[in-house]
């Protein structure tokens, strides 16, 4: 991920009168949100060959942070996951470019 991003607010309304109190929270939610406001930088084109190298060396050290970490059995055990879906992560990002 390199951060850039783009909100989009889906807001359900209902036309019930018990649903009324729902209905003018979701609202105002909008409306507050709508006025959120944050810097937009341009997006600045990286060559592709060097976000393919970034691409293989994340998943190299993802790959051997895994390998490194036991599946169960000690207090490592706990990054188990995060680290094995950082490796599947890495692995669909080199895939996509």
């Amino acid at each position: 991920f390199d951060g850039s991003s783009m909100l989009c607010m889906l807001v359900c309304l209902s036309q019930a009168s018990h649903c009324g109190w729902e209905t003018w929270f979701s609202l105002q939610y909008g409306t507050t949100l709508s006025k959120l406001r944050c810097p937009i930088k341009p997006c600045v084109v990286k060559p592709l060959d060097l976000l393919i190298k970034k691409a293989r060396k994340a998943l190299e050290v993802a790959k051997q942070e895994l390998e490194r970490t036991p599946e169960n059995g000690t207090p490592a055990s706990k990054y188990y996951p995060k680290r094995k879906g950082m490796a599947v992560h890495a692995k669909y990002q080199l895939q996509w470019l």
